[in-house]
C-alpha cells in the first residue's frame, strides 16, 4: 500500500482497492451461506418437528430476508473495506519505506487484539448455552418417568356412534378384549387420557384422613380399564390392583391413588383402607386399595400431579353420563408389534365401530415434547461451533501475524541462545493474554444471560460451575490450537533465515 501511494495512488483508490477485495470475498461466503440455507434449513426443520404434527414452516428464500442479510452484509464491507484504509490514509508512509518494516504499531496491535478478544467471549458465552441447552435435554431424557415406555405404542379411539350412553362400557370392554387377541400384543389398556397426548380430568377431593384438607384439594381423576398399571410398567408401592368384580354396578367403590396424592392428602396416615369422594353434589365415598408410584403425565419438566384412578366401568358413579368422557379413550398397548401393523389390525377389526387416530410409539410421544428443547441446544450446538471457528481464525490471523511482524525479534533471540521451546512459548504467551481477555468478559456475559434463560434450563442452576468448566474448557482447548500452529512453526523458523529475512 505504501508502494502504491508513493507512485501516485490516491487515497481513494486505495479505499477502492480494499472495498473490492472484501465485496469479492463477502460475496463468496454470502453465495455459500443462500445455498446451505437453502439445502440445510428444511433439514433442520425435519430434524425438529415432532413426528406426529411436521412443522408447517415455509422454508423457501424470501426476498425480503435476503435483502436485510444483503444490507447487513454490505454494512460489514463498509467497516471492513474502509477503516483500515481511513487508518492507512492517515500514516507517514515515507517512514514505512525507508524502514522497510510492516506497517503496524502499537495501536493497530491493540485494536486486532481487542476484536480477537470479542470474538472469544461471544464465543465463550454461546458454547456455555449450548452446554446448558444440551445438558438440559439431556436432563430432560433421562428423568424419571415412573412407568416404561419401551414397546409401548399408543393411540387414540373414538365411538362412531357415541350417541348411546350407556353402551359405552361394554362397547370399549369388548374392543380391548379384542386388541388383547391381535399377534404381538402382551398387554392392553384403556384410559380417559394418555400420557403426554392429554390431560387426566382435574377435580376436588376431601378424605377421610386425619389431616385437614389441603389450601388446594384438587388431584388428577383418571378412568382406567384392568392392566392399565402392568401395561405401562407403573409399579405398585402397595396394595392391591384393580380386578374385574371392581368395574360391576353395585359393588363396591374402589380407587388407587398415587404417591403424590398420598402426601399431599394423607402425609404420614396410612391411605389403604381410607376413603374419598369429590367436593361437589352428593359424596360418593371409594375405597382406597392400592398406591402405585408417581408417573409424568403432561411435561417431563413438571413434577407428578396426584392422581385419582378409578375403574373405567364405575365412570357414571363419578360423572354425570351427559360429561363423561366415554367419547374418546386412549389404547395403550404393549408387545412386540410395530405401529403400521397395529394401526391395520384395528382400523380391519374395529375400524366400523371406531374411529382410529395415529398409532404412536409411547417413546415417541414423550419425545415430541421436547421439540423446543431440542431446537434450542441444536441451534445453540450450530452457533456456538461457528463462532469457535470464527474466534479460532482469529486467533490463528493473529498470532500469525505476530510472528511476521516479529520475524527479525524472534532471529535474534534464536541467534543469543533461544531455544524452539522458549520461542514458542513466548508466543503463546502473548496469545494467552489475548483470550484470558476474552474468556473473563465472556464468562461475565454469561453469567448474566444464564439468569434470563433460567426458565428453558432443567436438572441445574442457572451458573452451574460444571457448565461453565466445559464451556472455559472447549474454548481453551480450540483457542490453545489455533494458536499452537504458527507459533511452533515461528520456533521451528532458522535463525539465519529469520535474520537474512529483511
Amino acid at each position: 500500500m505504501a508502494i502504491r501511494l508513493s507512485v501516485g495512488a490516491g487515497r481513494g483508490r486505495i479505499l477502492q482497492q480494499l472495498i473490492t477485495e472484501s465485496l469479492l470475498l463477502i460475496l463468496l461466503a454470502a453465495g455459500v451461506g443462500v445455498l446451505f440455507a437453502y439445502w440445510g434449513t428444511p433439514i433442520l426443520v425435519r430434524l425438529l418437528a415432532p413426528s406426529a404434527e411436521p412443522a408447517k414452516l415455509a422454508t423457501e428464500i424470501d426476498l425480503r430476508l435476503l435483502g436485510f442479510t444483503s444490507l447487513l452484509s454490505l454494512l460489514t464491507v463498509l467497516i471492513c473495506g474502509l477503516l483500515p484504509g481511513l487508518r492507512l490514509a492517515g500514516t507517514d508512509i515515507h517512514a514505512f519505506l525507508k524502514s522497510g518494516t510492516p506497517a503496524s504499531g502499537a495501536q493497530s496491535g491493540l485494536v486486532r487484539k481487542v476484536l480477537v478478544s470479542s470474538q472469544v467471549a461471544l464465543s465463550l458465552v454461546l458454547v456455555i448455552g449450548a452446554v446448558l441447552f444440551t445438558r438440559t435435554l439431556v436432563n430432560l431424557m433421562s428423568s424419571y418417568l415412573g412407568f416404561n415406555p419401551t414397546r409401548v405404542l399408543v393411540t387414540q379411539i373414538a365411538l362412531q356412534y357415541p350417541n348411546d350412553k350407556k353402551n359405552f362400557v361394554p362397547a370399549w370392554m369388548e374392543l380391548l378384549r379384542r386388541v388383547r387377541t391381535f399377534p404381538g400384543v402382551e398387554q392392553a389398556s384403556l384410559a380417559s387420557a394418555g400420557l403426554f397426548t392429554g390431560e387426566p380430568q382435574l377435580m376436588g377431593v376431601r378424605t377421610t384422613a386425619a389431616k385437614a384438607l389441603p389450601a388446594d384439594p384438587t388431584s388428577g381423576l383418571l378412568f382406567v380399564a384392568t392392566g392399565y398399571f402392568q401395561t405401562l410398567g407403573i409399579r405398585f408401592a402397595s396394595g392391591r390392583d384393580f380386578e374385574s368384580h371392581d368395574n360391576n354396578a353395585g359393588s363396591p367403590m374402589h380407587a388407587i391413588v398415587n404417591e403424590a396424592f398420598v402426601r399431599k392428602f394423607f402425609e404420614s396416615e396410612r391411605p389403604l383402607g381410607r376413603r374419598l369422594t369429590k367436593l361437589a353434589n352428593a359424596p360418593v365415598w371409594t375405597e382406597i386399595v392400592g398406591v402405585v408410584k408417581d408417573a409424568k403425565y403432561g411435561s417431563l419438566r413438571e413434577n407428578p400431579p396426584p392422581m385419582i384412578y378409578v375403574p373405567y366401568g364405575r365412570i357414571t358413579d363419578w360423572i354425570p353420563p351427559q360429561g363423561h368422557p366415554g367419547e374418546s379413550m386412549s389404547l395403550q398397548v404393549r408387545g412386540r408389534l410395530d405401529v403400521a401393523s397395529l394401526a391395520a389390525d384395528l382400523r380391519h377389526d374395529v375400524g366400523r365401530q371406531f374411529t382410529i387416530g395415529d398409532v404412536s410409539r409411547q417413546q415417541q410421544v414423550i419425545d415430541d415434547t421436547l421439540v423446543r428443547e431440542r431446537l434450542l441446544a441444536t441451534v445453540g450446538s450450530i452457533f456456538g461451533g461457528l463462532t469457535l471457528v470464527l474466534a479460532a481464525l482469529g486467533l490463528y490471523g493473529i498470532v500469525s501475524y505476530a510472528v511476521v511482524q516479529r520475524r527479525q525479534e524472534l532471529g535474534i533471540r534464536m541467534a543469543l541462545g533461544a531455544t524452539p521451546n522458549v520461542i514458542l512459548s513466548l508466543m503463546l504467551r502473548d496469545s494467552a493474554s489475548t483470550v484470558a481477555m476474552g474468556a473473563i468478559v465472556g464468562i461475565l456475559a454469561a453469567a448474566f444471560g444464564t439468569h434470563l434463560a433460567r426458565a428453558l434450563l432443567f436438572g441445574f442452576v442457572p451458573n452451574d460451575p460444571t457448565t461453565f468448566v466445559i464451556g472455559f474448557l472447549v474454548m481453551m482447548a480450540v483457542s490453545f490450537a489455533a494458536a499452537f500452529v504458527p507459533a511452533y512453526r515461528a520456533a521451528e523458523t532458522d535463525a539465519l533465515i529469520a535474520l537474512s529475512h529483511e
